[in-house]
């Protein structure tokens, strides 16, 4: 993964932990888990984690990928962190699916992963207790749940 693309995606996935205006510990764990393999330092990561909340200008254009895969991958994890916390935010679900069209990933791929979550029986997989994740059986209801809720 080329520079721009690392920076990119802590930088994507620092912007979702902050669309609901808290970074729970589940998430600063998760930012500091990735942050270390795509090779930044603890102590940037810790800042930039620390600083993200107050940071007025921190541009909040979706993150564009060099590729598709790379693109999935960010998916992956931004929906990790999105359920770490045990609150599925609508701001952080439409900033994944903003990121979705950016990189011209279909919907359809990103609905099947939220699924994927929600009907997990594993049960060292954190999202199979999500008490209020159930009503969202697709991403496009749950795009379309969060934009009745912000308007």
């Amino acid at each position: 993964m080329n520079v721009l693309d690392r920076s990119n995606y802590f930088k994507g996935l620092l912007i979702l932990a902050i669309k609901d205006n808290v970074i729970a510990e589940e998430e600063e764990k998760l930012l500091m888990d990735v942050g270390s393999k795509l090779g930044f330092e603890k102590n940037f990561c810790h800042n930039a984690i620390q600083q993200s909340l107050g940071n007025e200008y921190l541009v909040q254009t979706p993150p564009v990928f060099s590729n598709k895969d790379i693109a999935e991958l960010f998916l992956l994890d931004g929906l990790k962190l999105a359920v770490s916390d045990n609150n599925l935010d609508p701001y952080e679900l439409q900033w994944l699916d903003s990121v979705a069209k950016a990189n011209n990933i279909e919907k359809s791929w990103l609905s099947k992963k939220l699924e994927e979550y929600i009907h997990s029986d594993d049960k060292h997989n954190i999202y199979s207790s999500l008490p209020n994740i159930k009503e969202f059986e697709t991403m496009d209801t749950a795009v379309e749940n969060a934009n009745h809720g912000l308007t």
